[in-house]
Formats: structure tokens, C-alpha cells, sequence
């Protein structure tokens, strides 16, 4: 399995559930998971967390300021320029 974000190979890191929902989880190194549903439901990703050139976390729609506190819902990729950076 490879990942979308990064194209590296992704690892098979458990299988779950019952005859009607098995699903296998896979990891990926660049921190992002997938979770493949035997019955033919769509993959399931999640984004992997984006480390910004201040220090700054974005994933899944929020962030986290360079200082470590919540930021709160945010569509940016870095801190660079946000105004709620000081």
C-alpha cells in the first residue's frame, strides 16, 4: 500500500473487526494512517500532521501556535504571516 501524501511503501499495522467490517489499518512513516474496509466501503485516510517552518502544527483543519498552545481551527499551512502569531 502506498501513501497518497508522500508515495512511500505503507505498513500493515493490525486487522480488526468481524466478518461484515473487517478492516486492515495501515501506517505510513511521514506520520499518515489509512484504514482499508473489506466490504467495499471507502478508504479511510488521515491527514499527517504538518510541522511548519516556525514550529507551528497543522492537521485536520486546526493548529497548534510555534509556543505549543491550541490555536483553534485553521486552513493554513504555516505560521509564517498568520496574525495570530506574535
Amino acid at each position: 500500500m502506498k501513501c497518497k501524501y508522500c508515495g512511500k511503501q505503507m505498513e500493515l499495522d493490525s486487522w480488526e473487526g468481524i466478518k461484515y467490517s473487517e478492516s486492515l489499518s495501515y501506517t505510513c512513516e511521514c506520520g499518515a494512517q489509512m484504514t482499508r474496509f473489506k466490504n467495499g466501503e471507502e478508504d479511510l485516510w488521515y491527514e499527517p500532521d504538518i510541522f511548519d517552518e516556525l514550529g507551528g502544527i497543522h492537521c485536520g483543519g486546526v493548529g497548534w501556535h510555534p509556543d505549543g498552545t491550541f490555536c483553534g481551527e485553521c486552513s493554513r499551512s504555516s505560521c509564517l504571516g498568520c496574525p495570530n502569531v506574535k
